[in-house]
Parts: structure tokens; sequence; C-alpha cells
């Protein structure tokens, strides 16, 4: 029987060792198994901090808690980076255990699975990394449009060679774009064209030799999304149920040519109601859409569930507990959809 509702995650976890954070990751099987990034283990493991480094004049000041870029040292560096980015040169975008232990944790584990279990990559994505990342005086890079396309590049071959690493393990690969900032769009006050930042974030996504899923933050109409390059769309139901609805058309095209929907509506919380109101609340949404054309026979197999946010910064038990909240809601909601397919035929 097609599993209607499958659980997902993104990638950040609170636990200090990587042997914990395996542990619970082997303890709830997933079809994608998410590399874990360990923002409390070290500084390095910040989603910011991982996606910027390599990048030409990138400090990280582990003592300050700090990631910035030295312009001139920077602006130097960009021709040399647009070479390597046109000859596919990525020996930039290599990561180490240092930075990312999860990543080269997973691939022998994956190895010695009998199932056909796939991985599931996350990389900052470039509208909301050139938000967070500065140079040296505090101006982000999104408002130097040389500094922007230099991250760009940058960014697309650490997509790149993260799947490309990935797919080693000769398992099905789901790259994601993480976009937690997304509604930076919505700014009337941008340096770089909004046309042109969409255009970045297709080139990143356009990198990936996989599966292409994009997770979407804040409160952004979803209708642009759905044309984008990608396979899967990740977005917070539970604060923004309004959006999904709003963008039904482009769902529903989305779906029928082969593309999945994510639903973030497991909160951050512990507790013996999360999993009811979870449930509630997600299948108000599967109603919502099947009142606006898209019935329940079309989400068969191409749903995920997953937590509202990262967990990477919340309490280890709550975190704990949302992971086994959202495996038991894909389970029960699975049963509930192809029940209801059931009784309609």
């Amino acid at each position: 029987m097609t599993v209607a509702v499958a659980p997902l995650l993104y990638g950040a976890l609170p636990h200090v060792t990587l042997d914990d954070a395996m542990t619970l990751l082997q303890h709830f099987p997933m079809p994608y198994m998410v590399w874990p990034q360990l923002p409390q283990r070290s500084f390095r493991e910040r989603s910011v901090v991982q996606a910027a480094w390599g990048f030409p004049g990138v400090v990280v000041d582990e003592r300050q808690r700090r990631v910035f870029v030295q312009r001139a040292v920077s602006e130097a560096a960009l021709p040399q980076l647009s070479l390597d980015f046109l000859q596919k040169r990525d020996n930039r975008a290599v990561l180490t255990p240092a930075e990312a232990a999860g990543l080269f944790a997973i691939l022998p584990w994956l190895g010695h699975q009998a199932t056909a279990i796939g991985s599931k990559g996350q990389l900052l994505g470039p509208i909301s990394l050139a938000a967070q990342l500065t140079d040296e005086a505090q101006i982000p890079l999104i408002a130097d449009a040389v500094l922007f396309e230099g991250l760009v590049q940058h960014l697309c071959q650490r997509a790149r060679w993260q799947a490309e690493l990935l797919a080693r393990a000769q398992r099905p690969v789901l790259m994601c774009i993480d976009e937690p900032f997304l509604d930076v769009l919505t700014s009337p006050f941008l340096s770089i064209d909004r046309d042109e930042l969409w255009l970045a974030l297709a080139r990143v996504l356009d990198a990936l030799p996989c599966q292409r899923a994009l997770a979407i933050g804040g409160d952004v109409a979803l209708a642009e999304v759905f044309a984008l390059p990608i396979d899967v769309v990740l977005v917070n139901s539970w604060d923004y149920p309004q959006r999904i609805s709003e963008a039904a058309p482009q769902v529903r095209e989305f779906l029928q040519r082969g593309g999945k929907l994510g639903l973030g509506c497991v909160p951050l919380q512990g507790g013996d109601d999360v999993l009811a109101l979870a449930q509630h609340k997600l299948m108000q949404v599967i109603d919502q859409l099947g009142a606006a054309g898209i019935p329940a026979t079309d989400l068969i197999g191409r749903l995920f569930v997953m937590p509202v946010a990262s967990l990477g910064q919340i309490d280890i038990v709550v975190a704990e507990s949302v992971v086994a909240t959202t495996c038991r809601l894909a389970d029960m909601v699975s049963h509930q959809l192809q029940t209801l397919v059931a009784v309609k035929e």
C-alpha cells in the first residue's frame, strides 16, 4: 500500500554530540534520512556559517560567535571565483567533518541499510544567506549586486558538491534549499531587483543534480514559488495556512506534474495534546485544498508532514518529542486519507 503521508525533518537538531543525534534519527526512520546539523556542538555548524564557509573573504570568529566578509578580500577574489564557477571547479565548496560532522556520518550508515532509504541534504539559500551575511561594516551582501553574484556562484558550487557527495551512497537524494527569510522580497528597500533575486534562487536550484526541495519561511505569497525548478515545496502551514489555499491553482498544477508538498504543521512544543492539535490543523489545510479542487486522492503519496521550523535551537527533550509526534502524525493522517479515498471509491 502506498504511504499517503511521510514524515520529513529540517536539518538542525539541538544535540551536542553526533552519536545522540544519530541515535534519534535511527530510532525514527523516514523515507529521507536527514544529515544532522548540530549548531550546539559547534558554531561552525550553524546554517549561515556552513553556507558561507569557503566564500572568499569569509571570517568565522567562533569566540565572538560572528561570521562576516572582508569586503576587499572578497572583491579581489571574485574573478577567480567566477572562473572556478564556469569551469565547475568546486574546490572552495568542500566542507569537512569539522564544519558538517553529520553530513559525513550518514554516508556509511546509508551504505549499510537494506531498504531504499534516501538522504536529505540542506543548504541556506542565496536570499536568506545574503540577508544575514554582512561585511565588516555590518552591510548585508544583499545590498551589493557584485558580492551577491559571487555568493550565488559559491552556493551553486556548494549545492552541487553536497548533492554529489550524498549520491555516493547510491540512494535517492533530496536536496533542500532553505529560505527562512524569503519574506525579505516584500521589502521596499531592496538594492537588487526582485526578479534578479528570484532568478538567483532558481540558479542555485538548477545547479542540483538530484531531487530539489525548497523550504519557505515567513509570510510569503506562494504562487511564484511553484514556478521554480523544484520537486518538493516545504511551507509552514501552521502559521500561514491561508497562503496554501491562496495558491491552490498553482498547487494543483504542481502536484499534477509530479511535485510533492511538505506541510510544517507540528509546533515546537511537547505535551500530550500536541498530536491531536497538529492533526486538526493539518486536516483543516487538507480540507481547504479539497474545497479548492484538490481532492485527497491527489495528495496520496505526495504529502510530507514536518515540524514548523528547524529544531536546532530548542530543548533536546522537546525536540525529540517533536520528531516522535511528526512520525506519529504522518502515520495517522496517512491512514485517514486512505480511508477517505476508500470510502469515496
